[in-house]
């Protein structure tokens, strides 16, 4: 008896930055919304600066590094 197994690969399509590893963000910082869980009063974070995935046209080298 065969057996047929199809497998899938749904991240096929997806981007994601190499820098994060959430979904591309190119251009745009990515922030987050998050709650303060004493008060309950809503937040946002920034958790990454520059997208670095394959989409990005930014060079690395071009980039500002290290401005703290």
């Amino acid at each position: 008896m065969l057996k047929c197994v199809v497998i899938s690969n749904i991240n096929s399509f997806m981007i994601n930055c190499n820098n994060c590893g959430h979904n591309s963000h190119c251009g745009t910082p990515l922030m987050r919304d998050e709650e303060d869980g004493y008060t309950g009063e809503a937040y946002q974070i920034e958790v990454c600066k520059h997208c670095r995935c394959d989409n990005c046209k930014v060079n690395i080298e071009d980039e500002t590094k290290y401005d703290l």
